[in-house]
C-alpha cells in the first residue's frame, strides 16, 4: 500500500543521499533538494492512511452509477436540456 511506496521512496532518497555525499559537488548542489524531499516524505507519512487521521471526503456512487451496476433502468426527465458535453457522456450508456 501507501506505506510500502513511502518506504521505497525513503530508501531511494537514502541511496541518492549516500551517492551525493561521495561527490562533494553533488552534495553541495543537491543538499537543499534532499532536505525538501525528506520534509515532503515526513508530511506524507503523517498523512498516510495508516495514521489515525481520516479524510473528510468519501466517494459515494450516484444514482446513475448505482443503476448501471444493478442493471436498473434510469429515467432522466428533461435530459435534452443538458449541455452537449453531458449528453456526449450519456449517449454511450443508452
Amino acid at each position: 500500500g501507501n506505506t510500502d511506496l513511502l518506504s521505497a521512496i525513503d530508501k531511494l532518497v537514502e541511496c541518492y543521499e549516500k551517492t551525493a555525499n561521495l561527490i562533494p559537488e553533488l552534495s553541495k548542489a543537491f543538499s537543499n533538494h534532499i532536505v525538501s524531499v525528506r520534509q515532503w516524505l515526513s508530511l506524507l507519512k503523517r498523512k498516510s492512511p495508516t495514521s489515525k487521521v481520516q479524510s473528510p471526503f468519501q466517494w459515494i456512487d450516484g444514482i446513475l452509477v448505482q443503476a448501471m451496476e444493478r442493471g436498473y433502468w434510469l429515467h432522466l426527465e428533461n435530459v435534452n436540456f443538458c449541455s452537449s458535453s453531458v449528453l456526449d457522456r450519456l449517449n454511450p450508456l443508452m
